[in-house]
């Protein structure tokens, strides 16, 4: 059977990669190189100092503990990063509340932020645990992005943010969670995710 997790709207082999670079611009400069990441290398290798992180595990991986040396230590893609991004959109509301023993992940583990998601993956302060592409849904489906009248309660951040609709980047209208616990616009937020899906 099919692991109902995984089992998301398009197949792993057709995941697109994660082709954008900024995340924080005003406008996003299509004619600009570094609006873009080097597809040449993986998520975890477009920071230097990260790269080498992961090279020096693997150039340093001793031989005799019967695990072959590697580079990343977890997949781009699990069912368990599909929740991640899609926890706003049923089943996989379900399926991420099933995961965390009925209850939603801490705050600040969302998915709260796609410059934040970016960053963690691909930034020179991230951590080596992760390495995840964003999802084909995440190119078409802006539903994904939001949580209509905040029907969903996923708690404060620990800056007191209520955990709400994406945060997107500024290009796309960088509307999402509400600082202190206020309400977003619902209206806004969907045209924000309609935009960066449409840019994206």
């Amino acid at each position: 059977t099919t692991c109902p997790l995984h089992s998301h709207f398009n197949p792993p082999k057709n995941s697109p990669l994660q082709v954008l670079a900024d995340y924080s611009s005003q406008t996003l400069d299509l004619e600009d190189p570094a609006s873009f990441r080097d597809l040449s290398k993986p998520l975890g290798a477009q920071a230097p100092l990260r790269a080498s992180i992961f090279r020096d595990r693997f150039e340093a991986w001793p031989d005799d503990v019967g695990i072959p040396p590697f580079h990343y230590g977890s997949h781009y893609s699990t069912p368990a990063y599909v929740a991640w991004f899609l926890m706003r959109m049923e089943p996989y509301t379900t399926r991420a509340l099933e995961l965390q023993d009925g209850r939603f992940d801490l705050p600040d583990r969302m998915f709260l932020s796609v410059a934040d998601a970016y960053n963690s993956c691909a930034g020179e302060g991230a951590g080596t645990n992760d390495v995840k592409e964003l999802i084909p849904e995440l190119y078409y489906l802006p539903e994904a992005l939001l949580n209509p009248g905040q029907r969903l309660d996923m708690g404060k951040t620990q800056l007191g943010g209520k955990v709400n609709h994406v945060v997107l980047p500024p290009w796309a209208g960088g509307v999402g969670y509400a600082e202190g616990g206020g309400a977003v616009d619902d209206e806004a937020a969907a045209a924000a995710a309609a935009e960066f899906v449409r840019i994206h």
